[in-house]
């Protein structure tokens, strides 16, 4: 499990709302969401 911050973004003109989650710096949170691209590519169970 992570501890997030999470910051919405609002366009009511095109509709469109982007979700940025982030992790304190430096924290050990900060570093597995880091590694989450490079885990992701790999099969589950494997």
């Amino acid at each position: 499990m992570l501890t997030l911050q999470c910051q919405v973004l609002l366009d009511p003109e095109q509709n469109q709302t982007l979700l940025v989650y982030t992790a304190a710096p430096g924290s050990a949170d900060d570093e597995k969401l880091r590694l989450l691209p490079v885990l992701g590519a790999r099969p589950v169970g494997t």
